[in-house]
């Protein structure tokens, strides 16, 4: 602590206490300090750092009585004021042992507090469309609700600052897009929960895994379509599984459900595979594929739908993994049926 010596004057009103000097306000709550110190030197400057810090208590002030020994210590508690002369400084009185004499050199040294570090907002927010995050959601649940997805955009890194963090959470029944994490565009599934936070020049994911498995896309099917298309599954788990329930089709004669994979999110899918025997027109059937190894260049899928379980197949393999698969009959249409993949 770099010190200053003052000359003690026990008056205690608010006026310039001469060259040198220093006064103590009779309700300890001012000290009132000479715009030079005791020996002739500047000290104005100095004193007013003493209110730098953003911290309440700004620091500490600390007298010692030359003669006495005696010590008062101060806490710095508001702004240093210039007057004409001298500097006043707002204080409370943190402590004192004995008195100081009038007329005595005191040494003063003053020790600063730190600035307040930043604060998170902390809370609950809940949004129904389009967002974008700002430095006042700092801390905050991010709950993206309603029937379909959106986007949830980001205030920049750079403006948001380093330590910025924010959780996202996907309660809708679609997608949710978020900002570029990690390097790539982050997508949340239904149930999905990331906690995003900022380094001052980009953002980082931790993705909030949920035991069990998390319903991620369901579609049922009341009148004929060629086929059943799951697209933008995120690659932040460790296996999907697409359940089949009451599935039938309309072709003249038997045919077989099958499926296929695609690492393009559906722009192209790789050969169709057969998950069942071929069934009726009357038949339905229900059953699930279970995809355990899908972020993998070779996904595996172990069961299927039906008593004939499929193996894997070099169509079923993507570098990179799969993002998207797609249920069909090898005839006909589906023209019922209930599909769901699940992810986990």
């Amino acid at each position: 602590m770099a010190g200053l010596g003052f000359t003690f004057s026990s008056t205690t009103t608010d006026s310039d206490p001469g060259n040198g000097g220093l006064r103590i306000s009779a309700a300890n709550d001012f000290l009132y300090i000479d715009d030079l110190d005791a020996d002739g030197q500047a000290a104005g400057a100095v004193v007013d750092t003493y209110d730098n810090s953003t911290s309440p208590t700004k620091g500490y002030i600390y007298l010692r009585g030359g003669t006495s020994d005696s010590l008062k210590v101060f806490a710095v508690t508001g702004a240093v004021v210039a007057a004409s002369g001298y500097r006043k400084v707002p204080v409370s009185l943190a402590s004192s042992s004995g008195a100081f004499t009038n007329t005595e050199r005191l040494g003063l040294s003053f020790a600063p507090n730190g600035d307040v570090g930043a604060t998170a907002s902390v809370g609950y927010a809940a949004k129904t469309g389009a967002y974008t995050v700002i430095s006042a959601d700092w801390g905050k649940i991010i709950d993206c609700t309603g029937s379909g997805g959106f986007t949830v955009s980001f205030t920049s890194a750079a403006t948001l600052g380093n330590g910025f963090y924010a959780y996202l959470k996907n309660s809708t029944t679609g997608i949710i897009t978020g900002p570029t994490v990690d390097g790539s565009t982050l997508t949340l599934g239904p149930g999905d929960e990331v906690l995003v936070e900022a380094d001052g020049s980009a953002f980082h994911g931790l993705t909030l895994k949920k035991a069990g498995w998390t319903l991620y896309n369901t579609q049922t099917v009341s009148t004929p379509v060629s086929s059943v298309a799951v697209t933008n599954i995120p690659q932040s788990y460790a296996s999907v599984m697409g359940i089949v329930k009451g599935a039938s089709h309309n072709n003249g004669s038997d045919t077989t459900l099958t499926v296929a994979t695609s690492s393009n999110n559906g722009s192209s899918y790789g050969t169709a595979q057969s998950v069942t025997q071929p069934d009726g027109a009357s038949a339905s059937i229900s059953g699930a594929a279970h995809f355990p190894h899908y972020r993998a260049d070779y996904e595996v899928v172990t069961a299927a739908v039906g008593p004939a379980p499929i193996t894997q197949a070099a169509s079923m393999a993507h570098v990179g993994g799969m993002n998207a698969l797609r249920w069909s009959y090898l005839a006909g249409s589906i023209d019922a049926g209930t599909f769901e993949t699940w992810v986990r």
